[in-house]
């Protein structure tokens, strides 16, 4: 056995190292491997020479950026373990490839684009596969190019690579990487390419596997690995948002075969992550996400992020999780934290400024809300005020169900009550108008759902009504400034307790873009003011247009 793997081992096994769960169990299955291909009818064999040729390449390569930029790049011990196993482990029958696939799940800055672009290179110049085709492949070509670039960069910075290799350049970025003496090649791939057809892959990079919402690209690479011998799919990711995407079920999967209730002998799985009973704000626990901490990934970089997500919370926190702690988060538990939009409890002041507003129209039933917005003051301060209509019948039953004072806040004024069990609109209609005349509002973005009738009704009446399509894309400008303004203490409210309440029940809903919105957990958990105060937010920006929100 290699030398760093045996010590990368018996550190992991031992404790000596840090680590998770799942990497304890891929260590124990490596080591089960080489106890196994002791025996004559084990399928498989461990060709040392093989795996050290492709480690000895690694010093070759120079790295190209950063502090360490012209210096020889040097595999930590879990990386040698991972290369090792990709390339060392053979098939007895035919001495190819053992591993066809492999998954790599750890958190941003870990090297793992590196890796793969070095991998890359030895593998159409070195591997011994004639016409090597490999295609960095993510939901954007764009994307998919980080990978290729930094295969251009490394040898371009590499003094015994330099020469050997075509390099084609757009821009200022490598896009085709060719070595002439095996005729191979390795270039981009994402959804978004021009053309997919003809694809013969050797070998295929998926980068962020978190973010495709189908598995279409991967089947389109591995239909195209059919005349090749011995291909290699390299799945690389953190973790992400949505758990129904495929990359989560791929997930599950490798923990099935790390556990041994899955069988799959041509699939390699790494995940570093921590375990479920870890703290996440116990920075001993960071560096199981984190297995170049103190390498390429510094602690005091980590600190930063830490210090930010907990003081600010909400999607920071989310952030902080998902890409520096490789923790799979479907949202903030609070989105922003009570004392922090305590901040804005003064009274808010109209005088003198443009106002906008925003509508949410809930289901006939339930909460509508109108939320106003000022300009903002010289201080960067805008000004918020809130109105709710709830539908009169029932209103001490839903209290008694949701547990929560609805009576308290209808007598304080906080809540109109129309008569009936369901939103009387005509009186919305008027209470409404009233409130936008009375502040001389501008513009009033609305969700057109459940809407058109009342809508229709007060434009008549001569306001300004703009609809907002409620798609995450178009949502998701307005909601980031809404959170940044909050976070910022850069809204005045006067401490509106149905909205207090209502922030406190927003979840944060994600897609693999990143793009954000307010959605609600639960049935009971009301958000049309948030809702309300993101359709203000848009109705503000889009008056003088200082970016395309999709409004219309």
């Amino acid at each position: 056995m290699i030398k760093q793997i045996e010590r990368y081992t018996n550190d992991v096994l031992s404790g000596k190292t840090k680590t998770g769960r799942l990497i304890k169990l891929a260590v124990e299955r490596n080591r089960q491997n080489f106890e196994d291909s002791q025996k004559k009818d084990y399928p498989f064999f461990f060709d040392e020479k093989k795996a050290q040729h492709v480690l000895d390449f690694f010093p070759i390569c120079n790295h190209w950026k950063g502090s360490k930029a012209g210096t020889p790049l040097i595999l930590e011990d879990h990386q040698v373990f991972y290369m090792a196993n990709l390339f060392g482990w053979k098939r007895r029958s035919d001495g190819t490839r053992r591993f066809r696939r492999s998954f790599k799940e750890v958190a941003r800055k870990n090297a793992k684009t590196t890796e793969e672009a070095i991998k890359a290179i030895y593998h159409i110049a070195l591997d011994g596969e004639q016409g090597a085709q490999v295609f960095a492949a993510a939901t954007k070509e764009e994307q998919a190019r980080i990978v290729v670039n930094d295969a251009g960069k490394i040898i371009e910075k590499s003094p015994n690579l330099t020469g050997l290799f075509k390099l084609f350049k757009f821009k200022d970025q490598y896009t085709r990487v060719v070595y002439p003496a095996t005729n191979s090649f390795i270039t981009a791939l994402g959804r978004d390419s021009k053309s997919q057809d003809g694809l013969d892959p050797s070998m295929a990079i998926v980068d962020e596997y978190h973010a495709h919402k189908t598995n279409e690209l991967l089947d389109v690479i591995e239909s195209g690995m059919g005349s090749r011998n011995q291909p290699l799919m390299d799945i690389i990711t953190t973790a992400g948002f949505d758990k129904q995407l495929p990359c989560f079920d791929l997930r599950r999967s490798c923990i099935d075969i790390l556990e041994d209730k899955l069988q799959d002998e041509s699939l390699f799985a790494m995940i570093f992550e921590l375990d479920d009973e870890d703290d996440w704000q116990d920075e001993d626990n960071w560096v199981k996400a984190n297995p170049n901490l103190y390498s390429s990934v510094k602690i005091e970089y980590l600190r930063d992020r830490f210090i930010i997500a907990k003081n600010e919370g909400g999607t920071k926190e989310v952030d902080f999780k998902t890409k520096n702690l490789n923790i799979w988060t479907d949202a903030a538990s609070v989105w922003i934290p009570d004392h922090i939009w305590a901040l804005g409890n003064a009274k808010p002041d109209f005088t003198g400024k443009r106002v906008f507003a925003g509508l949410d129209f809930g289901a006939t039933s339930d909460f509508t809300a109108l939320v106003l917005l000022s300009e903002p003051d010289s201080m960067g301060i805008h000004d918020m005020m809130c109105w709710f209509w709830i539908p009169g019948d029932k209103l001490r039953e839903r209290e008694r169900k949701d547990k929560i004072p609805y009576t308290k806040w209808v007598s304080e004024g906080y809540i109109y009550v129309t008569e009936g069990n369901v939103t009387d609109y005509r009186q919305l209609r008027s209470q409404a108008g009233e409130i936008l005349e009375r502040y001389k509002v501008e513009t009033t973005a609305f969700d057109p759902w459940n809407a058109i009738e009342t809508i229709t009704a007060m434009s008549e009446d001569g306001h300004n009504m703009e609809k907002i399509s409620q798609s995450i894309s178009s949502l998701t400008e307005p909601t980031k400034e809404f959170e940044r303004l909050a976070l910022g203490g850069k809204i005045r409210h006067g401490g509106n307790p149905v909205m207090r309440w209502m922030m406190g029940n927003v979840f944060i809903i994600y897609d693999p873009n990143n793009n954000m919105k307010i959605g609600k957990s639960k049935s009971n958990e009301k958000v049309d003011g948030p809702a309300a105060a993101v359709n203000a937010i848009a109705a503000y920006k889009s008056s003088f247009n200082v970016v395309n929100w999709n409004i219309w």
